[in-house]
């Protein structure tokens, strides 16, 4: 047997079938290969996802324990601010009747109404 083609062939038939062969199992293992490539980068990024919503979360936790503390303040803050503020009206009641006697006494004395109560003239 000779090498050369037979009748009605042109002698690529086998070195075309030998290079689809090679070129399909090159082709395939560029494809599982680019599916594994795939895979890992999305591994990569649903771990990188996983790791962000845990330091969301972290996050979450420690601004809700911080509003608490704020609230908390800000009720204390209110309690003394009430206080201070029935304390300044008791005062203020106080002063308004001491200012009261004063006037009534400096009439007694000199006639007139007393020059000044809270900066302002008193009205005649």
């Amino acid at each position: 047997m000779s090498d050369s083609p037979s009748p009605g062939t042109n002698g690529a038939s086998r070195a075309g079938l030998w290079l689809s062969i090679a070129t399909s199992i090159v082709m395939l293992f560029a494809a599982i290969g680019s599916i594994f490539y795939i895979g890992f980068k999305v591994q990569a990024t649903a771990d990188a996802l996983e790791a962000l919503a845990r330091r969301i979360a972290t996050v979450e936790d420690k601004a809700t324990l911080v509003q608490d503390r704020l609230t908390k303040i800000e009720v204390g803050q209110n309690e003394i601010e009430t206080q201070f503020c029935a304390s300044d009206i008791v005062r203020n009641l106080m002063h308004a009747n001491e200012l009261r006697n004063t006037d009534l006494l400096w009439k007694k004395v000199f006639g007139t109404s007393y020059p000044t109560i809270c900066n302002r003239r008193i009205k005649q």
